[in-house]
């Protein structure tokens, strides 16, 4: 099972970026240039996909959350910014997010999943995430769940 999850996983998130690329007219969408300031070095990024990743968030580590977040393939479901997809469980919404601590509940269901949703969706497991991603896909789903639920628009402090 660890093995296939290791394939299948990565496959997925590959077909999601294909999908991306080709429902924005194989030009990317809404590309621009990001500007990375590492130490010693200032990286221009030509292709940064702001239609599957989002705008840049100024916040670095929270960007390096929003973005395993996307990998993972939760914004597949859940939406970018928390606005799901389908039958997708609304997480700005959800009892299990606000009564997480530190990724204690997202964790469990992130790594056993929920085979069957009150919908009838399943929730996939992904047992092979390390606890470090379940931290970084946790933090940015508080941190979108706090700004979607103060923001009088549809979370517009994230896209801004």
């Amino acid at each position: 099972m660890h093995t296939t999850n290791k394939i299948i996983y990565p496959l997925f998130s590959i077909v999601i970026l294909i999908s991306s690329y080709v429902f924005t007219g194989c030009k990317g969408g809404s590309k621009q240039a990001l500007v990375v300031n590492a130490p010693d070095t200032t990286k221009i990024i030509d292709d940064y996909d702001t239609a599957y990743v989002g705008i840049p968030l100024a916040d670095t580590i929270m960007q390096h959350n929003k973005e395993a977040f996307v990998i993972y393939g939760c914004a597949y479901c859940h939406g970018l910014y928390l606005t799901p997809v389908g039958e997708a469980t609304d997480l700005r919404k959800s009892t299990i997010v606000g009564a997480d601590v530190n990724g204690n509940l997202i964790g469990k269901i992130l790594r056993n999943g929920i085979p069957l949703t009150p919908k009838s969706s399943p929730m996939p497991q992904f047992s092979d995430l390390k606890d470090e991603e379940i931290q970084a896909i946790s933090a940015y789903i508080h941190y979108a769940r706090d700004i979607a639920n103060n923001s009088s628009s549809d979370s517009g402090s994230l896209k801004k």
